[in-house]
């Protein structure tokens, strides 16, 4: 892939989708045929990418008022329903119903788009059909009991994962319908969950001592002399999910995966950060807000190699913490490197890392800049950026990328928390360089 491989990217902006309300969360198929956007009127709507981008739809004089002389696309819609809170039947009265709708907080849509998930403001998730009667609610998932801000379908498509407002995280098995792990030892409201990336280091074989001296859950995800003294190789703990035992990372390149679905990474809205190991009864590794950092993340993620982790904080920066030093012999969080943004751009609320290992993007209230890591230096206090056209002023609730890197979307909104909107979603064209 041309993205992996590049050297710089330029990103511009090509389609404007208009808004009546806050954007809090898109979705793209994997095909990219269709975007799904979902904000604060509660509806859910679906556009045809490609469509969008090859402008079958023009923005008026009025419109592209405010925008930018690159953009003259708007978006292609094709349908929009209503993300409806399920009420029992006995309370429904026929002559007069009326569908009580909630604000879109999260989406995840099936690989062939048969089928897309939608958190709900008092706990739920709806299963809803996508193809075949479009909107209609298949199954109802409920155990949170606040807003679900998070989403995170595994590869397989047969689980997922959900962050809430109840600080509670839930695996889900879509065959049954059943919560098959709760993830419970989280300080805030979740607000990103993300499986690791795979082609990093080996996280299993990596021996990382407890500051405590006695925490047996990071020798779970790191490697454990413990687990070797009875008897239980490392091998036997990764063994492949289809149950030959065979090990996940053959050679024949046929079983590698892009994720691994046995580690995850979750942000709270408080600052703090856990790595999570599904084998394990606790979080593997928990990372506290470093001192003098106020207590705030809306946006947390992998690097694309999975070795490190990135986290947009309030005070207008970016902190990288590495797994193979997270945190100093005392306990307290050991940020790797500190983007340092200028003061007036405001909190930082979505980082996305770009999978040539060397830039990482992030949306901000006042715009969104491509930071490239390899110009960082701890002797200077600013590192130079490049600044993304398109948005301005308005807090960014996500920033999303096609498969292929070609393409990026962002969406504006405070997803709940706090920030205005811009009401708008860009479409972006990538070139790598």
């Amino acid at each position: 892939m041309k993205a992996k491989i590049a050297d710089n990217y330029d990103v511009s902006p090509i389609v404007a989708i208009p808004y009546a309300s806050q954007i809090n969360t898109v979705a793209l198929s994997r095909s990219s045929k269709w975007l799904f956007t979902g904000g604060d009127d509660g509806f859910i709507r679906r556009y045809d990418f490609f469509g969008s981008i090859d402008g079958e739809v023009q923005l008026t004089a009025a419109q592209k008022h405010s925008l930018v002389d690159l953009i003259s696309n708007g978006g292609a819609l094709c349908g929009y329903w209503e993300n409806e809170l399920p009420v029992k039947r006995s309370t429904i009265k026929t002559d007069s119903y009326e569908p009580k709708l909630s604000p879109v907080y999260s989406l995840a849509v099936e690989m062939n788009c048969l089928w897309l998930l939608s958190g709900l403001s008092n706990g739920g998730i709806n299963l809803q059909s996508v193809r075949h009667n479009e909107g209609t609610i298949l199954h109802h998932f409920k155990k949170h009991t606040d807003t679900v801000s998070v989403l995170q379908l595994n590869e397989r498509q047969d689980a997922f994962l959900s962050g809430s407002w109840d600080k509670m995280i839930h695996m889900w098995d879509l065959n049954t319908g059943k919560t098959t792990r709760s993830f419970t030892e989280s300080t805030g409201q979740i607000t990103s969950i993300q499986y690791r990336p795979t082609g990093g280091i080996d996280i299993d074989s990596i021996k990382l001592q407890a500051p405590s001296g006695d925490d047996d859950d990071l020798d779970s995800l790191f490697g454990s002399d413990d687990a070797a003294a009875a008897g239980t190789s490392t091998a036997a703990v990764a063994t492949s999910d289809d149950g030959t035992g065979n090990d996940g990372n053959n050679n024949n390149g046929t079983t590698i995966k892009p994720i691994d679905e046995n580690i995850f990474m979750s942000a709270a809205i408080d600052g703090s950060l856990y790595v999570w190991d599904v084998r394990a009864e606790h979080a593997a590794l928990k990372i506290r807000a470093p001192k003098g950092t106020p207590p705030w993340c809306m946006s947390a993620c992998w690097s694309a190699s999975g070795d490190s982790i990135f986290v947009g904080r309030r005070n207008s920066t970016v902190e990288e913490f590495s797994l193979k030093m997270p945190i100093f012999s005392n306990g307290d969080a050991r940020p790797a490197k500190v983007l340092k943004f200028p003061q007036v751009s405001g909190p930082v609320t979505a980082v996305r890392a770009l999978p040539n290992h060397d830039h990482v993007i992030c949306g901000s209230y006042d715009n969104i800049r491509i930071y490239d890591l390899r110009l960082y230096s701890e002797a200077h206090k600013r590192t130079p950026f490049l600044i993304v056209p398109g948005h301005h002023g308005g807090t960014i609730s996500q920033l999303e990328f096609d498969p292929t890197y070609r393409y990026m979307m962002s969406a504006s909104g405070n997803r709940g928390w706090e920030g205005t909107s811009t009401e708008t979603v860009f479409i972006y064209n990538v070139n790598s360089l």
